[in-house]
């Protein structure tokens, strides 16, 4: 710089600190300086300031010839931002007010003299703001007012961005309306004046900023609550300016904001739209403007910009009230009416009656003398011309305008009322009079639209209140209807049917004495099964019976939720005894116990009367030689556990456990003679080949089942033992605990040591699991050997294994950790357990017995581990995390089961770390660290990651390794496996390409690919970045999985990985690929299943319409 402009030359000898100061002011100011290197200058000025050894005045002494400096705008600039910082930081001076005064004062004048160096308004700006936030009390009305006509008559507001930076310009703008926030604060008087208000008008007019227009539309709801509504001044203000405002704030209707990629600030398209609203309802006097605006806009095709306009519009006649929108009713309805009869978007369609119910509230005043009932042009207009409707030849349109009724009478009490007298009376007189099917099917849906608006306006609490006239006419209709319901129900014409259903549903609530609902809904629709040949079901197929019957339940549901007493033991009763007369009819049976569970869902309070007479229906087929009755007490478990069983009471609950108890200790009498237990059970071993039956035991079917998704989690809903599980977990702990001593009087070593133990073994289980931590364990945990050396045995299903470990986990998991009793059980699983598979894998043990029982082995760690890791007792798990990881790896003996072996150890990680409701969960009482999962992830995943540099790269072994990151991945948030993406993906890339050598184990081939392939789509979703350099490796094999013949469910995830490539990654990284793509899924759109023919085409678009926009 010029040593002209060099402040350090000003300083007079001695005055070291300014000196100091003088010099980092100089550095600040210099334009030769990047700004990236004043960052140290700034700091240290700050401290000075701070530290008090700077002051306002020394500091503009300071600046003097760079706040002057004629030709270059870049130093004024700095200048001006040196004053910001002094300004900013300066602690409270020690002056009197008046100097305090006199200083602001000065400074105030300084900043305004300047405002016209449009050039550097950029830290201009804010000095003039940080003065009036801290020290506004100083600043008299008259100088504010000179200042914001200053600031008016010099500063452009939306010019700035032609002469700065974009993001500087938007930055000032965010500061300048900040001020006129502050001014909105301090100095409402100045703000309410016009030459602000104009000015302000033309400062928002034109922005384009998603924040600084939030923060616009925000101030003007603000400045009108300044104005008294009262004030005959008021009027002329506003009414002045309000089509400006409007001009300018409409404009940007509807919102159509897109958050650019990696936006930072959080801002959505609906918080915009939310604060736009709240400018348009804040003044009454955009009435003029709003409304046609608004109208012309529901003209629109966009069904969003349709919505919009409702919601807005809705919204400001709610503000405004009847008084100011009355005058636009008219022409609102002929629109609103028009909309909601030709609009074929049912969004459109249910916002157009939400719109009539919401301005119905508005509109009319039933309590005001002044007004007729229907004075109000719109709802006069919707009963007139429903019942215009009505009363044409062709009534078309029926519907349209009964859920216009119902729009309108569910608004209040006191409009069902006035919408009922008027058009109910009408609606009798068409029906008595009518032979027409048009206008008996309309006036049917009116009956039960005006009904349901009755209903739902005095909610299920007051439906007693409801005047007796209305009442009587609603029992006249109701005799009326049952005098040629019968007819029109015999001509089987669905659309009548259903209308004629709802509509009896509609009767039931209000009372009206009759036997329609146990007639037609009971006999009629829900006790019908398929192929009965009945005279009135003789045209319909079985799906529209399917269709009554939900329509059925829904309306039941309707009646429970305002009559629940309507909805009694007469409606289950019926469908309870053709359970004992369909002659055990499996169709039939499955068909009533559906029926049954769906109204014990929707009628919670008849659970306790579902499930004592379901409990009746099983101990009467165990007196019966029914061979389908285990088919049967499936079902109805099902049916059981879809109750909210949590309505039955204590001691019940304990009567059905105590039943489900004798229920598995009699398999061992009924196994050897049930054709359905013989098939459940074919997991047991046979004579012929014993070591073959184990390993399908172990590892189920080779062939993965059409709709496998890879998650063969088993569905509990039709067993006992899920059954005991939810009944004993809703006990309190003394109860439970009263099951559990009546269960050990069982003499439980005898029933475990029985040729058939499944059942028994599963309900046993149940009652451990489900078990309060407070119960005492004592005695189990005595036996807990004998139950390790049995679940380690092979002579017993899997299943057993599985039941018995997660009773040993829920122990682990639920014992306090420092008794003796935890530390009884830890050591002995550490001796029959983790010794035994440790010398396995050191070579020791060999014998084929114990080589058989590895997938036991494995199962009961595996479930040992999640009892201990979700409690947080790393300190024990460790050591079986450490074993399971060295299992992945290991080259078991009998080469042929040593991949089984290995996915089996990989499946491990998901009972450890997976959800399962039915075994140890939060609902069950188990202790659950906080972040357990995160913390079991971070322990094993790094050693995951090794063993691949350590294995000998057979491909079935990195496709172990493989899904049990899976398995972890799938179980983690996402935020946790971003640092690792870069190391795991190369696991999952280098699987892929090996994929070919696995081609020869057809049993796992597919799973593991498909688990491939799933932890590609993941990461291709969450870690776009981190994956966008391997695009060009994962194309190719996404496109040959995408048509992998053997399992739909792996071409469908590959179309889906495909397609998320078009999402939020770079153009340059996709582009070179696009062609590629294209062409490689041409054959995909000929796929024989129609979900891969779909995917393809949604992906192959998705590539056509790219660019790089």
């Amino acid at each position: 710089m010029q040593s002209s402009t060099n402040t350090a030359a000003m300083i007079e000898p001695g005055s070291i600190i300014l000196s100091e100061i003088a010099s980092l002011i100089d550095s600040f100011c210099n334009p030769d300086i990047p700004s990236s290197k004043k960052e140290g200058a700034k700091r240290l000025l700050i401290d000075h300031v701070q530290g008090g050894r700077l002051s306002i005045n020394d500091g503009i002494k300071l600046l003097g010839e760079y706040l002057n400096h004629a030709t270059d705008e870049k130093i004024r600039g700095s200048a001006y931002a040196v004053l910001h910082l002094i300004l900013e930081n300066v602690p409270d001076q020690s002056m009197d007010d008046d100097q305090q005064t006199k200083l602001v004062t000065t400074l105030l004048r300084f900043i305004t003299d300047r405002l016209y160096d449009f050039d550097c308004l950029a830290t201009l700006v804010p000095c003039l703001f940080v003065c009036f936030n801290r020290w506004f009390s100083l600043i008299s009305t008259e100088q504010c007012t000179h200042i914001v006509l200053q600031f008016f008559e010099n500063v452009n507001v939306q010019s700035m961005a032609s002469t700065s930076g974009v993001q500087s310009a938007t930055k000032t703008r965010g500061m300048c309306f900040e001020w006129f926030n502050l001014l909105i604060d301090k100095f409402p008087s100045i703000v309410k004046s016009v030459n602000f208000l104009n000015g302000f008008i033309q400062s928002i007019e034109g922005e384009r900023d998603p924040a600084n227009l939030m923060t616009c539309f925000d101030m003007v709801p603000r400045i009108i609550e300044l104005f008294d509504i009262h004030s005959e001044n008021t009027e002329k203000i506003l009414t002045g300016i309000s089509d400006d405002l409007f001009d300018v704030t409409s404009c940007y209707f509807p919102i159509t904001y897109t958050p650019p990629p990696n936006d930072t600030r959080g801002i959505t398209k609906n918080d915009i739209s939310n604060k736009l609203l709240k400018c348009f309802a804040c003044n009454k006097y955009f009435a003029p403007s709003l409304f046609p605006f608004l109208l012309e806009k529901l003209s629109s095709d966009l069904i969003e910009t349709k919505l919009e306009a409702l919601e807005y519009m809705c919204y400001c006649i709610e503000r405004y009230g009847s008084s100011v929108v009355e005058e636009y009713l008219t022409e609102i309805w002929a629109y609103i009416k028009a909309e909601a009869v030709k609009t074929s978007s049912m969004e459109v369609m249910r916002k157009c009656y939400e719109f009539i119910t919401r301005t119905t509230r508005v509109v009319v005043i039933p309590n005001d003398p002044s007004i007729r009932q229907f004075d109000v042009p719109n709802i006069e207009a919707i009963v007139r011309t429903a019942l215009a409707e009505l009363r044409s030849k062709e009534c078309k349109l029926a519907a349209q305008y009964a859920r216009m009724l119902y729009a309108c009478g569910v608004a209040s009490r006191e409009i069902s009322v006035i919408v009922f007298n008027r058009v109910f009376p009408e609606l009798i007189t068409v029906l008595s009079e009518s032979e027409n099917y048009d206008k008996i099917y309309g006036t049917f849906i009116m009956m039960t639209q005006v009904l349901q608006a009755l209903a739902e306006a005095f909610t299920a609490s007051h439906l007693n209140s409801i005047p007796q006239n209305i009442i009587q006419q609603i029992g006249q209709a109701q005799t009326l209807f049952i005098s040629m319901y019968e007819e029109q129900f015999n001509k089987d014409d669905k659309e009548m049917i259903l209308v004629i259903i709802e509509l009896i549903s509609r009767f039931a609530v209000f009372r009206i004495e009759s036997t329609l609902l146990k007639d037609v809904y009971v006999n009629r629709i829900l006790l019908k099964s398929y192929g009965e040949d009945n005279k009135s079901f003789t045209l319909l197929h079985a799906t529209s019976l399917d269709e009554y019957k939900d329509r059925s339940i829904k309306d039941i549901s309707w009646i429970y939720k305002y009559a629940p007493d309507i909805i009694q033991k007469d409606v289950i009763i019926p469908l309870i005894q053709v359970l004992y007369e369909c002659q055990n009819r499996s169709e039939i049976i499955h068909r009533i116990l559906s029926v049954i569970s769906q109204i014990g869902t929707v009628c919670s309070t008849l659970t306790p009367f579902i499930t004592e007479q379901l409990f009746e229906r099983i101990s009467f087929n165990l007196t019966q030689s029914n061979e389908n009755r285990e088919i049967e007490k499936t079902k109805i478990f099902e049916t059981i556990s879809g109750l909210d069983l949590t309505t039955i009471e204590d001691s019940q609950k304990m009567k059905y456990i105590r039943k489900m108890i004798e229920l598995a200790e009699m398999e061992e009498d009924v196994v050897g003679n049930n054709k359905y237990n013989n098939h459940n059970n074919n997991e047991m071993m046979t004579d012929e080949d014993p070591v073959e039956a184990e390993i399908e035991d172990s590892f189920g079917s080779s062939q993965c089942g059409t709709g496998c998704g890879h998650n063969h989690s088993h569905d509990h809903r039709g067993e006992m033992s899920h059954i005991c599980l939810l009944l004993n977990r809703s006990l309190p702990f003394e109860k439970q605990q009263q099951v559990l001593d009546e269960l050990l009087q069982r003499n439980i070593g005898v029933r475990l040591s029985g040729p058939s133990i499944k059942k028994f073994a599963s309900v046993f289980s149940a009652l451990i699991v489900s078990c309060n931590p407070q119960v005492n364990m004592t005695s189990i945990v005595e036996m807990s050997g004998n139950l390790l050396s049995l679940s380690l045995q092979n002579l017993h299903p899997i299943s057993v294994t599985s039941s018995l470990s997660q009773a040993i986990a829920s122990l682990l998991n639920k014992i306090p950790i420092e008794s003796d009793e935890f530390k009884y059980l830890t050591s002995l699983c550490n001796t029959l357990v983790l010794e035994p598979l440790s010398q396995v894998l050191n070579g020791v043990a060999t014998d084929t017995d114990h080589i058989l029982s590895l997938d036991r082995y494995l199962e009961v760690l595996s479930w040992i581990l999640k009892g201990l890791v979700m409690r947080g007792a790393y300190l024990y798990a460790d050591a079986y995390s450490n074993i399971l990881c060295s299992c992945l790896v290991f080259d078991f003996p009998q080469q042929h089961h040593s991949s089984k072996l290995n996915k089996k150890a990989a499946d491990c990680f998901l009972t450890a770390i997976g959800e399962d409701e039915n075994s140890l969960h939060k609902d069950n009482h188990a202790l659950v660290q906080v972040l357990y999962k995160q913390r079991f992830f971070a322990m094993n995943v790094r050693k995951l990651m090794d063993s691949i540099t350590t294995t000998s790269h057979q491909p079935h072994i990195v496709g172990s390794i493989l899904l049990a990151l899976s398995n972890l991945i799938h179980n983690v948030p996402t935020s946790v496996i971003l640092s690792e993406v870069k190391n795991i993906f190369p696991i999952v890339l280098k699987f892929l390409e090996m994929r070919p050598s696995l081609a020869q184990d057809e049993a796992q081939t597919e799973e593991l690919i498909y688990a491939a392939i799933k932890t590609t789509l993941t990461l291709l979703t969450d870690a776009k970045q981190e994956m966008a350099v391997h695009l060009s490796a994962i194309v190719p094999i996404l496109l040959e999985t995408a048509k992998y013949q053997r399992s739909q469910n792996i071409r469908v995830l590959s179309l889906e990985a495909l397609h998320e490539i078009t999402i939020g990654f770079p153009y340059h990284e996709i582009f070179p690929l696009k062609k590629e793509i294209i062409r490689g899924l041409e054959s995909c759109l000929d796929d024989k299943k129609r979900r891969v023919r779909r995917a393809a085409v949604k992906c192959r678009n998705a590539y056509f319409v790219m660019s790089k926009n």
